[in-house]
């Protein structure tokens, strides 16, 4: 690609943006989707039209997964989402600054302007050996280029720019849980009383899926009356698999007859597929330097289908057992040769003490994993199509941290949702034994009380999509292969299976072998020699 030194370009649809001492803010702008307690905006056209609305004020730190420059004043403030899906990455040098949602953009415009930059060892080494599929600190790349952590927000003026990260106020577990019930059975009702969307919940045999599926059963027997149309549930087993062999489409096959509501297993196919260099455009704008799986976008942007997700789900439940921030250190640098690593293991034992302060929390387990893998994890398929994430929803991951640890260790907070919305589908076996609805969970139950209030909804969702192998995705692949065999650069190599996907791209599960992560890796190494001393 073509060194991008444009101030704002759009890849494929989507808005990547850069701002610096050479090129301040001029204008607001979005991108992205924005869920606040009234408002529901899809894309910067959503966001224009929302905007000419007087009782519209938008902000950082809402739940959806958008970029947002909005000015206040005489100042302009850069933001993000709650979670902080969209990235923004910073950097700050002797009195000159740039800010940017895309690594790629943001390094192709300080190297326009003069800036070079030097490689950053520990990140590549984690790239190499270990394959990681997202940060593990705030670190990139690059040294002078760094990952801002969630939550943050960075104000503009004519001669300053300065980072803020404020304290979360929390309260109750029951408090935020309400908060979130009634947030979301609201957001979800107003789309699917939309008749000119297509919404579609996934349905699995896991805990988080069934949450999911809840919110559909609670909001449709609650507006029937309406004429609301008949929900559809998504799983992505066939139904030409033997019967049995697949576990996930037989729960999902009961859920649907308990429910009542239709089960497919294809969603809608995009009409228009993208061109391959558009696609290689988009990977090394989102996904270089920040994310290793590859996981591009075949389809154009065209209203559609909307999917809700169980995604995220693990934003509100531990990922480790160990809470305090030097054993989870210890734990990620390995525990082996743990003094040959000793600095590496102090770096991440001081950016985890940095992560409780926002919420002023010790659960550093659950926080690193939402600030790390699952920020990456869950943005970068929202932003390869509008899912909507329910079980990630700022108040349900503020209730996790105000809740007992072991109670949410325990999905605690997953069979509350279930048990206030449609007890019924705790009838109904999990995937696993250990996931069962138990005695424990009906005593802790917390029940609270839900009204589905008016919500406005603005602009169209972008469609999650079939990833079909068309002719411009197997040529995006057969681009990536050509950079991998071609390139001098060897990373260690990993057991699992190798070869290319260049056929059969299915509902955009690619890039999970073990030879497309270390395509990833040269990628990045190709990348990097033409960016970095």
């Amino acid at each position: 690609m073509a060194d991008v030194v444009a101030q704002e370009i759009t890849a494929a649809g989507f808005g990547y943006f850069v701002y610096s001492s050479w090129a301040p803010p001029k204008s607001e702008a979005f991108s992205g989707h924005y869920i606040d307690d009234q408002n529901i905006v899809f894309g910067p056209e959503g966001f224009a039209e929302a905007s000419a609305c007087t009782e519209f004020d938008p902000r950082e730190n809402e739940d959806g997964c958008y970029f947002l420059c909005r000015k206040m004043g005489g100042v302009f403030r850069i933001g993000s989402d709650f979670h902080g899906l969209m990235p923004i990455f910073i950097y700050q040098r002797r009195g000159l600054w740039a800010v940017s949602n895309s690594v790629t953009l943001l390094a192709d415009h300080l190297l326009a302007n003069g800036i070079r930059l030097s490689r950053n060892s520990d990140v590549l080494e984690d790239f190499d050996q270990k394959l990681y599929r997202s940060p593990q600190t705030f670190q990139t790349p690059f040294n002078e280029i760094r990952l801002t952590p969630s939550g943050s927000f960075i104000d503009i003026d004519s001669e300053n720019i300065r980072i803020e990260r404020p304290v979360v106020v929390q309260v109750s577990y029951k408090q935020h849980f309400e908060a979130g019930m009634s947030k979301w059975v609201s957001m979800l009702a107003a789309l699917m009383r939309d008749e000119t969307r297509h919404v579609v919940f996934d349905c699995t045999g896991g805990v988080d899926s069934r949450a999911t599926v809840a919110f559909a059963s609670h909001i449709y027997n609650s507006c029937v009356a309406e004429g609301m149309r008949l929900p559809q549930l998504f799983v992505g087993s066939g139904p030409n698999t033997q019967p049995g062999a697949d576990l996930d489409r037989d729960i999902a096959t009961e859920v649907s007859e308990m429910t009542g509501f239709d089960l497919q297993y294809r969603l809608q196919k995009p009409e228009n597929a993208m061109d391959w260099k558009s696609i290689w455009q988009e990977y090394q704008l989102r996904c270089l330097g920040y994310y290793s799986l590859v996981l591009p976008r075949f389809s154009e942007m065209d209203p559609g289908e909307l999917r809700i997700t169980g995604l995220a789900g693990g934003f509100a439940r531990p990922q480790n057992r160990n809470r305090n921030a030097l054993l989870i250190a210890r734990y990620l640098v390995g525990k082996r040769n743990i003094f040959q690593k000793f600095p590496k293991f102090l770096k991440l034992a001081r950016e985890m003490k940095q992560l409780g302060k926002r919420f002023q929390s010790n659960r550093n387990d659950l926080l690193f994993y939402n600030e790390f893998r699952g920020r990456a994890h869950a943005g970068n398929p929202s932003q390869t199509g509008y899912r909507l994430a329910p079980l990630g929803g700022k108040d349900f991951v503020l209730a996790a941290l105000a809740h007992d640890y072991e109670a949410v260790k325990d999905r605690q907070i997953l069979y509350d949702m279930i048990n206030n919305l449609a007890p019924e589908l705790l009838k109904i076996r999990f995937d696993k034994p250990a996931k069962s609805f138990g005695p424990q969970h009906a005593e802790r139950f917390t029940p609270v009380s839900m009204k589905i209030r008016p919500m406005r909804v603005y602009g169209k969702p972008i469609p999650t999509h079939d990833m079909k192998a068309k002719a411009e995705g197997i040529k995006f692949w057969e681009e990536v292969k050509r950079v991998f065999e071609a390139s001098e650069v060897k990373p260690t190599e990993v057991p699992g299976k190798t070869g290319f996907v260049t056929e059969g791209l299915s509902q955009g599960i690619v890039g999970h072998s073990a030879r497309t992560k270390q395509a990833h890796y040269v990628l990045l190494e190709e990348w990097l020699r033409k960016r970095s001393l």
